[in-house]
């Protein structure tokens, strides 16, 4: 006759192959979050499929984020064990799942608004989130993830002895966060948490700030000048004006002394016939932050104008233009709800706007990049739209 007695695990001290299990569940959870991002992103419109190589990067990232988290944690997990067996365990396990609650908010975030958040967290969330989606968001995610959690803990039990033969387990957790180190990281597929820290942590220790006492250093007195005049052929009718922003225009190819003469020969025509500055130096890398300065000589910042979470009063040629009873229109092959550039020409009262969701059938998408996202319509498809 066989007798089955059940074990209380009550007092029971837990070894590091338990650590191990609550770390793989951990990454298990995380990698269920990035799955669902990228269907999201998918229903939405954004990504042209769910298992993409921007969901590999995300995982690798993940991989990374869990490595440093576990290899912090895993000091505070044999030092509880130490005071009492099980302690350890319990409170790590909340912990880990505090971390995919935060991960999951910060990723609901994004999916939302396509903003990735930094330093100014609280400001920025709540500027777009009440604080009755807060608490359903949070009481959604914590009950989501500790089911979660539960039952992919039971799962890693299936393989508990390959477990067990994972030695030196932090030198492997350090490993691994050192190979994601070197990869590239774009706020798609990047571990949104890691991201909070290290924004934080460069908020907290940069020092690089202005602490005089006048308020505005930089402002002075508007001094009119219209030295330009002379060279604008102003009639009784008003000129239609079109502003063409390219991205990553210079010199190269442009101009007498251009790498590559033959490569926009209409546009260096137009250098002869026109207001030409041959010295210009862009203050940003990026389109849509590149459109208040053109347009407004409005300043870069931190991270950019469009990011800024309140409006601001200002004066740019689409507003101008629009007090002199011109209609204005922004046709733009991206998605423009990056870097909230959408929030920015809402604000200067576009009459027609249209991005790569008003497209429709017959134009041919830009290919994939290295990250298996492809940023819209090229620019042959926006001039025949």
């Amino acid at each position: 006759m066989e007798v089955k007695k059940g074990i209380s695990l009550s007092g029971y001290r837990r070894s590091l192959r338990d650590y191990i299990r609550l770390v793989l569940t951990f990454f298990y959870c995380l990698v269920f979050l990035a799955i669902y991002q990228n269907i999201r992103f998918y229903i939405g419109g954004v990504l042209d499929g769910i298992f993409t190589q921007s969901l590999f990067l995300s995982l690798l990232h993940h991989s990374g984020y869990a490595a440093l988290v576990s290899l912090i944690i895993v000091f505070l997990f044999k030092a509880l064990e130490a005071q009492k067996p099980g302690r350890g365990f319990k409170i790590t396990r909340v912990l880990f799942i505090a971390l995919l609650v935060l991960e999951g908010l910060l990723t609901e975030y994004y999916v939302q608004h396509y903003e990735i958040l930094g330093a100014g967290l609280f400001t920025r969330y709540f500027a777009s989130t009440s604080i009755g989606a807060f608490l359903l968001f949070l009481i959604t995610y914590t009950g989501i993830n500790t089911l979660l959690f539960q039952l992919l803990y039971r799962f890693t039990a299936s393989f508990y002895g390959l477990i067990s033969k994972m030695y030196p387990f932090t030198i492997i957790l350090f490993s691994l966060f050192l190979v994601t180190l070197n990869t590239r990281k774009k706020p798609v597929n990047e571990n949104k948490s890691q991201h909070l820290v290290q924004a934080v942590l460069e908020e907290t220790f940069n020092f690089n700030t202005y602490e005089g006492e006048e308020e505005y250093p930089l402002l002075k007195p508007f001094k009119g000048n219209a030295s330009l005049g002379t060279y604008l052929n102003l009639k009784n009718r008003k000129p239609n004006i079109v502003f063409v922003i390219v991205d990553g225009m210079g010199s190269d190819f442009i101009g007498n002394n251009a790498l590559y003469p033959g490569f926009m020969p209409y546009l260096t025509s137009l250098t002869y016939n026109s207001l030409y500055w041959e010295n210009h130096l862009s203050n940003t890398g990026e389109g849509e932050a590149a459109l208040p300065t053109i347009l407004g000589s409005l300043p870069f910042g931190r991270e950019g104008f469009t990011n800024m979470p309140n409006t601001v009063t200002r004066q740019t040629l689409l507003g101008i233009l629009k007090k002199n009873g011109y209609e204005t229109a922004f046709y733009f092959g991206g998605n423009s709800a990056l870097n909230r550039l959408d929030k920015f020409i809402f604000e200067e009262h576009i009459d027609q706007m249209i991005d790569v969701k008003g497209f429709g059938e017959g134009y041919t998408r830009q290919e994939t990049d290295a990250a298996g996202i492809s940023l819209g319509f090229p620019d042959k498809e926006l001039f025949r739209n």
